[in-house]
Parts: structure tokens; C-alpha cells; sequence
């Protein structure tokens, strides 16, 4: 397919902070396309720097507000799908009905909005692959032009109903080509709760390029690591609090905690965790680059990771971790069980209390056998140049 364009449709990248885990993959496609363009849905602020041969378009990015209105007066796509709403709504029950309701809605007027734009430029004998399955994919699906392509991954938030319905997962799939699950759990989840058909999708892992060597772990200090942003879901207080209570278990012990990522509780962290005394040090990192954290890795070499989400997809931060022999303690949420298994760490419940967390420490800091199982495990099932080479 190299001589074919490839049309990206992201969430923001390459613009902002966010979708950093996409960038390791869009180096493998820029070997195997000649032409992309990237279409993110929010193009605020400076753009990243991307390969050569890609180019952005704001054919999405550029939808103002008179758009909407028009779309909503003037267009029927929003009364023909009707049957769609009542449908989400039966499926997921009302709860939080007032949000199910404003995301059909903003799905109907943005998808009709991309579609419309990519008739008006009839793109034939293209690829559209979308990074989320999210409101640009079903105008994708809805492009009737059969010399194209259409193809969509799936996380999580874009998969799992939680908080509100997720709705148009069975109309994007009757027309789109196929759709990569980063999770068996995602792939099992589309196929039993929405009823797509199974021979439309399939799972393909993301995965991680481990940048430098694998260093020696202190013999004087104890670290563990966490990252993520700093928001409700991700509780890193509860991290924080767990090795805490793991510390004030062995006092004998000098430990350090580091936390990367920032987010709206950054500052209320830094504030609750100020004044410790005793033998452990937490240090919040804020917001670093990627590649800064794997040297972080390499040269510190953390003894455990920490991940303790109420939701998440397969987590590429517990990737980068296990790739540098860094066992695990993770909640059993989304596709965490796929990748934190007896080879790479502990599996905790989603609702666990500090002292089982710290128990869960405490008996990884004991094992001898995880750190280099953990590196087997990820070049087996998550490293970049094995699972980036069959998507497209």
C-alpha cells in the first residue's frame, strides 16, 4: 500500500502534549507510506515534529461554531439517527442520560461535518486510519467511496462503557474495513456487549522501543515509579499512600518514590506530601518526555512500578517499564491483565485498600526471577518493531 495516501485522524497529535505513545508507531508508518496526512480534531498550539513525509490538514481541526449551527438547522442526519440514541440509551440504561445525550449529538453534527468535507474533496484509492474510534471515524465509515480503505484502532474510553453511552459502534463498524483492538478484552468487549461482527475485528497490541541499556539496580535505595497524569482516575494518592505504609513496615529500608506526569490534582499532591519525614522521599516530576523517563529508567533503575487506574486500556507506560526489567503492581482493569501477568507482576482488585497494595510491594521487593521475566515478557508481546510492521 505505499503508493495509496494514508489519511491519520487523531485526537490532537501532533499538536499539545498528548498521544505521545502514538509517535513510536507513526515512525513504522512513515517507512511504509509515502504520503500521510494527519487530520487531528484539535490543532491548538505548536505542532511536534513529525518525519518528512507527512503533512497536516485542518479538515477537521478548522470546524468553527457556525458549522454546528448550520449542521444542526439545516442537516438531518441528527433525525434519521434517532433510533440510535433510544438505542445507546436502552442498551447502557440512564444514567448520566443528559451526557449520553450531548455526545450522540456531537457525534452527529462533527461526523457530518467530516464526511461532507471528504466528498467535497473526493479522496479515492486512500487509506483512513483512525487513531480512536470517536467521532471523525463515523464519518470516515459514512464516506461511501469503495476504493478506499477505512480502518479504526480502539483503546479504551472509546470501547468500554462506563460513565455514559458510547454510541454508532455498530453503524461505524457495517462500514468500516476492520477494527485493531489494542486488548483481547476490547476485542472480546465489541463483539459480546455491542454485537459486531467477530470477523471485523481483531486485537493489535501497541508496544514500545526500549531507548537506552537496561541498568543496575542500587543496593542502597529503594524506588519505585509511577506515571500518569494526575487526575481523580489514575489515584496516585493511593500510590503514594501504599508505599508510604510499605515504608513505615521497613523502616530499615531508605525509599524513594518518583511520580511523572502532571494534571489538575499536580498541585494538591505536592501539597498533601510535603512535610514527610521518615525513610522514604516522594518526588513529583511533572510533566517529562518520553525519552527523558526511559533514561530515568536506565540510569535509576526503579525496583517496581505502580499502576492503580479505575480504568484503562493496556497501559504503554507499564510497557516502557517491564522493557526495562521493572516488575509491576497494576489494578485489574481494562487490558491491564494482558499485560501484568505472574511473568511481569501482581494484579490487585480495582477497589484495594493500602495495606493490600503494600502487601503486593512488599512481595514483588522480594522476588529474585521478575526482572529479567519482565523484559522476556515485553520483547515477546509489546516491542515496537514486532507489533507496528502488520497493522497497515
Amino acid at each position: 500500500m505505499r503508493n495509496k495516501p494514508l489519511y491519520i485522524f487523531t485526537e490532537s497529535y501532533p499538536y499539545g502534549k498528548g498521544e505521545v505513545f502514538f509517535e513510536t508507531e507513526l515512525k513504522f508508518l512513515a517507512r511504509r507510506f509515502d504520503n500521510i496526512i494527519i487530520i487531528p480534531r484539535k490543532a491548538h498550539g505548536k505542532a511536534r515534529k513529525t518525519p518528512k513525509n507527512i503533512r497536516l490538514s485542518t479538515l477537521n481541526s478548522d470546524i468553527s461554531l457556525l458549522d454546528y449551527l448550520k449542521s444542526a438547522i439545516f442537516g438531518f442526519f441528527f433525525i434519521t439517527q434517532l433510533p440510535e440514541l433510544f438505542a445507546s440509551i436502552k442498551r447502557f440504561g440512564y444514567k448520566n442520560i443528559f451526557k449520553s445525550i450531548i455526545t450522540f449529538y456531537g457525534y452527529c453534527l462533527e461526523s457530518d461535518y467530516v464526511k461532507n468535507k471528504l466528498k467535497s474533496k473526493n479522496i479515492k484509492n486512500s487509506v483512513f486510519y483512525c487513531y480512536w474510534m470517536k467521532h471523525p471515524c463515523l464519518g470516515v465509515s459514512l464516506f461511501d467511496e469503495l476504493s478506499n480503505i477505512k480502518i479504526s484502532r480502539v483503546h479504551g474510553g472509546d470501547v468500554f462503557e462506563r460513565n455514559y453511552a458510547l454510541p454508532f459502534r455498530n453503524k461505524i463498524s457495517e462500514k468500516i474495513d476492520i477494527i485493531y483492538s489494542v486488548s483481547q478484552k476490547g476485542a472480546d468487549y465489541l463483539v459480546n456487549h455491542y454485537g459486531i461482527e467477530k470477523s471485523k475485528v481483531k486485537v493489535a497490541r501497541l508496544g514500545t522501543e526500549r531507548n537506552y541499556p537496561i541498568g543496575k539496580l542500587s543496593k542502597d535505595v529503594i524506588r519505585s515509579v509511577s506515571c500518569s497524569n494526575c487526575i481523580p482516575l489514575k489515584r496516585v494518592d493511593l500510590i503514594v499512600d501504599s508505599m508510604i505504609q510499605y515504608a513505615d513496615k521497613n523502616k530499615d529500608l531508605d525509599i524513594e518514590h518518583y511520580h511523572f506526569g502532571n494534571g489538575e490534582l499536580l498541585e494538591e499532591l505536592k501539597r498533601k506530601y510535603s512535610n514527610l519525614n521518615g525513610n522514604i522521599r516522594i518526588h513529583f516530576m511533572g510533566r517529562v518526555i518520553n525519552d527523558k523517563i526511559q533514561k530515568f529508567y536506565s540510569e535509576k533503575r526503579p525496583n517496581i512500578f505502580l499502576n492503580l487506574s479505575t480504568s484503562e486500556g493496556v497501559p504503554v507506560s507499564i510497557m516502557e517499564a517491564i522493557s526495562y526489567g521493572i516488575p509491576v503492581v497494576a489494578t485489574d482493569v481494562g487490558g491491564n491483565s494482558e499485560i501484568v501477568t505472574n511473568k511481569v507482576g501482581i494484579l490487585v482488585q480495582k477497589n484495594i485498600s493500602v495495606e493490600k497494595v503494600s502487601n503486593a510491594v512488599e512481595k514483588i521487593l522480594k522476588s529474585k526471577d521478575l526482572q529479567q521475566s519482565c523484559i522476556k515478557f515485553w520483547e515477546d508481546n509489546y516491542k515496537a518493531i514486532n507489533n507496528f510492521t502488520t497493522i497497515l
